[in-house]
């Protein structure tokens, strides 16, 4: 058994979005982010099948955002920057002369984040699954999906509904080259008829990258 521990920080500098419509043009600014977030696990190695556990307790920091409308009537707040707790488990064996590595993680979206007049959050908890398998030690391909995060469908938006993703990599391990192609999407629709709001994703992202030890 081999223990490990580690971290991700997340830095997101000061920015602005805009939000147009046929009668106003709406602007949010948001200020700096700064996140630390610390993962610890366990990995068993065996011959047939690596293994393991990993939990990443859920961190929250807050950001200034100033919302205008044009008008001079600048309202600003202060939001919560939140990353949830997850637990995960992840593997890699072998089968049918191919190698695959599989991943699932719990992700516990209600602890904290944005959260309605009420007090009630506006994300849930969710589920990501991911398989991957590897062709001739050269070729790779991958299918994730993580359901929806949203509480209440009043709250749905682009960033927590239910998302597939297929992932194609081709890479020369001696070489250290690789790339790919990654199709994401998404189909999701409010059930409330006041709304009646749909949402589609179609998104292609393109790979590359090398890879050197130091």
């Amino acid at each position: 058994l081999e223990l490990f521990a580690g971290g991700t920080y997340f830095y997101t500098p000061a920015h602005t979005e805009q939000l147009r419509s046929q009668q106003i043009t709406a602007e949010n600014k948001y200020g700096v982010s700064k996140l630390f977030v610390p993962r610890f696990g366990l990995t068993r190695r065996a011959g047939f099948a690596n293994g393991g556990i990993y939990y990443s307790p859920g961190r929250e920091s807050t950001h200034n955002v100033t919302k205008s409308v044009g008008d001079g009537n600048d309202l600003t707040m202060i939001e919560p920057v939140f990353e949830p707790t997850t637990a995960g488990l992840f593997a890699e064996f072998s089968a049918s002369g191919l190698a695959w590595n599989l991943e699932a993680v719990a992700i516990s979206g209600s602890e904290g984040g944005l959260r309605s007049a009420s007090g009630t959050t506006l994300s849930d908890d969710s589920m990501r699954v991911r398989l991957g398998a590897v062709w001739a030690g050269w070729l790779k391909g991958e299918i994730a999906h993580q359901t929806a995060s949203y509480s209440k469908s009043a709250y749905m938006s682009l960033d927590n509904i239910p998302l597939t993703s297929l992932r194609l990599v081709a890479g020369d391990a001696a070489a250290g080259i690789w790339s790919g192609v990654t199709y994401i999407f998404a189909r999701d629709k409010q059930s409330i008829p006041e709304l009646n709001a749909s949402y589609k994703i179609d998104s292609f992202v393109l790979l590359t990258g090398v890879n050197r030890a130091i």
